[in-house]
């Protein structure tokens, strides 16, 4: 039985914003998953645009709810669907996929994918999320973002949405029943799969600009980072930002 009810549609500006609708108009069932074929304004962390092309992306907004789920157990369901997507991406063929803290999935040093994750509160627990997730699949080329890249790019190979939606389903499936097991052996596996992990980046605090080693996350999401005086520091997003 899916956990998933998936409605397809064509256009849509956004299919986060499309079930926040559904969620204040009460119509939100857990499950829900809308794919749209197009997003014109699709969304990205910090509202930033999440660009795609027409029935080449998978863009993807799914409704859970939960039962007891502490805000401060947030950044696992981060966690689980970054590594789900990690998953799905090994399954069809690529060979190299890093998570780009905190929301950004890499293939090489190129932007692949991302997600976007927004929590309802009540009581200090996450009764339900939207999950946004869009990756570029069946991309040929990318005019004026030399940063970004598709699946199609790397492994040379067109691949239907559909075959990585239901991979990626069956993942996000067996997942979601991580949430209430060892947190920590999923910031560990999180970690391991850092892009730049164990190695020298750029990094900018407000005006100031350092160079950090990434050594991991902790269990609340934070960036741990090795200074250059050997000194280990966690940041979380909103205080730093990855220079590339």
């Amino acid at each position: 039985m899916s956990l998933f009810n998936i409605i397809k549609l064509d256009a849509i500006s956004s299919t986060n914003d499309y079930l926040k609708n559904k969620y204040k108009s009460s119509s939100c069932k857990d499950g829900d998953l809308i794919w749209a074929k197009e997003q014109t304004r699709g969304k990205g962390q910090r509202e930033k645009r999440w660009l795609s092309q027409k029935g080449k992306s998978l863009t993807i907004s799914i409704y859970k709810e939960f039962d007891k789920f502490k805000v401060s157990n947030s950044f696992i369901l981060n966690a689980i669907i970054s590594l789900s997507i990690v998953k799905t991406l090994k399954i069809i063929g690529l060979k190299e996929v890093r998570i780009k803290w905190p929301n950004d999935i890499m293939s090489g040093n190129k932007k692949l994918g991302g997600i976007l994750i927004e929590n309802f509160i009540k009581s200090e627990l996450i009764s339900s999320s939207i999950i946004g997730i869009g990756l570029n699949i069946n991309e040929e080329k990318f005019k004026n973002l030399p940063n970004a890249t598709s699946l199609f790019m790397e492994i040379n190979k067109k691949v239907e949405l559909n075959k990585i939606l239901n991979i990626l389903i069956d993942e996000l499936f067996s997942s979601f029943y991580l949430l209430k097991d060892n947190q920590n052996s999923i910031v560990k596996i999180y970690s391991s799969y850092l892009w730049k992990h164990n190695t020298l980046n750029d990094f900018k605090q407000k005006k100031y600009q350092f160079k950090a080693k990434v050594k991991g996350v902790n269990s609340s999401g934070n960036l741990i980072l090795e200074m250059s005086d050997g000194s280990i520091s966690d940041f979380n997003s909103n205080e730093i930002k990855m220079i590339y």
